[in-house]
């Protein structure tokens, strides 16, 4: 797999390692950046498949524009440093960093860094969607419950009779379940 990389190091002869580095691998450098400033600007701009920024170490604004990139922009972030503080390394993870290296720079890894953080980005967004449709299936039941509720009331069924009058007007009306005991709450609400 050849990826479209973005490097930022505020050292321009460490920057041109990296780069031959990277490109040596097979891949891209889609850009070059001295400064973590404006980061989701910069990858928006350059739509690179990787990030790698290398700093002797991170600071909290760098922290910041990573948190908000994983939320806007999510893609692959390898920090390459040689700061190995704990607590680092933890809040560089929960901003979304994918690999955090710590060691003085040594680019004949890079290739393999490179695709294990390629690895654990698609492995945490596949566990970041798996939890999206939970939430999104709770949220969906939740909502028919509400609608059976509302139909027991109103109507004096009991619990499956409600869902089947429920199933049955949003066959009727061709909508999603769902869809229909959204409506039913919706309307249920205007009425209070």
């Amino acid at each position: 797999m050849k990826l479209k990389v973005m490097l930022v190091n505020e050292d321009r002869a460490q920057q041109a390692e990296l780069m031959a580095a990277v490109e040596s691998d097979g891949h891209t450098v889609v850009a070059q950046n001295d400064s973590t400033t404006g980061l989701l600007k910069q990858v928006q701009q350059a739509s690179p498949e990787l990030l790698i920024i290398e700093t002797p170490e991170l600071d909290g604004a760098t922290l910041q524009g990573l948190a908000l990139l994983n939320q806007k922009a999510p893609l692959p972030v390898v920090v390459m440093t040689c700061n190995d503080d704990e607590t680092l390394i933890n809040k560089s993870v929960h901003a979304g960093v994918s690999a955090y290296v710590v060691d003085d720079a040594r680019y004949e890894r890079v290739g393999p860094i490179m695709q294990a953080a390629v690895a654990r980005f698609k492995a945490f967004q596949s566990l970041r969607n798996e939890l999206d449709k939970t939430k999104s299936t709770l949220a969906e039941r939740k909502i028919i419950d509400r609608a059976k509720g509302i139909l027991m009331k109103q109507r004096g069924y009991d619990e499956g009779e409600a869902f089947h009058a429920l199933r049955k007007l949003a066959m009727s009306k061709n909508k999603r379940l769902g869809d229909m005991a959204e409506n039913i709450v919706s309307a249920a609400d205007l009425l209070v």
